[in-house]
């Protein structure tokens, strides 16, 4: 007889869901993904809203990242609206954060690298500013268009050794060397 990795957990006290031919909630599973690739998974499954079909939500893996079969790459992935797994972040073995990409690079050091077809976004939002679509701050990137945004009727300081050096206030004037109390012109 052959060993079955897997590991079931019910949501269930009266059953460890352990040799169940029933769907379990949670699969922790190691499966070959690829050629010259092995991973761990652990998949959240949930039952269809209507029925008792049970679908794949979530799911977290880890597999090596090279050869060497010794560096180590984490990947999350989020259903789609067709109810695919597909990977949304990974994590090298080099400590490099991926979100919409599964090559996340740098030259040299670690990076967090966003992806996006069209347009990638960094948002920033906090109690002052709200958390709507037009809240916040953001660096995003649409072609070759790098674009810095405050949403806010506020500021954006910019600062070399702990000091603003430069500002474009609200009403977007370009302030060098100067602060919002000092006179402009």
């Amino acid at each position: 007889s052959s060993i079955d990795a897997r590991f079931h957990a019910k949501n269930s006290l009266a059953s460890t869901g352990v040799g169940s031919s029933s769907a379990p909630i949670v699969v922790i599973q190691n499966e070959r993904v690829n050629t010259g690739s092995s991973s761990s998974v652990l998949r959240f499954d949930t039952n269809e809203i209507t029925g008792t079909n049970q679908y794949s939500r979530a799911a977290i893996g880890a597999e090596y990242d090279d050869a060497s079969n010794v560096n180590g790459r984490l990947m999350v992935s989020t259903a789609d609206s067709s109810g695919n797994l597909q990977e949304r972040m990974r994590i090298d073995a080099s400590g490099n954060v991926g979100i919409g990409t599964s090559s996340p690079s740098t030259p040299s050091g670690s990076c967090l690298s966003l992806y996006n077809a069209t347009l990638p976004r960094l948002n920033f939002k906090n109690s002052t500013t709200g958390d709507g679509t037009l809240d916040g701050f953001e660096l995003y990137m649409q072609g070759t268009l790098a674009g810095i945004n405050n949403k806010e009727n506020g500021a954006i300081a910019f600062g070399t050794n702990d000091s603003e050096r430069m500002r474009i206030d609200s009403s977007g004037n370009l302030l060098v060397g100067l602060n919002a109390t000092e006179a402009v012109g």
